[in-house]
């Protein structure tokens, strides 16, 4: 199986050291907010920096709360969550 890596995007965080990284290991890495590409992935990374209060507010109202709640928890994604995330 082919790895697949969805960088979630939701405007804050240190999104882009985290992508250059991951890029370094694997070919197939993605940087979005959108479920479609939550879906396709195969692991999911949630970078952050800053205030917790403020990042779960962008979360919330940015990223596709119910299919990442629905991967992660049932479905078992791999999930890596970075500082804030």
């Amino acid at each position: 199986m082919e790895t697949n890596v969805c960088v979630l995007d939701y405007g804050s965080g240190n999104v882009k050291s985290v992508t250059t990284m991951v890029r370094m290991l694997c070919d197939n890495v993605v940087v979005s907010n959108d479920a479609e590409d939550v879906l396709r992935a195969t692991h999911l990374i949630l970078p952050g920096v800053g205030a917790f209060g403020a990042a779960m507010e962008k979360i919330h109202r940015l990223l596709p709360m119910d299919v990442l709640t629905d991967q992660v928890f049932q479905e078992k994604k791999p999930f890596l969550g970075i500082c804030v995330g």
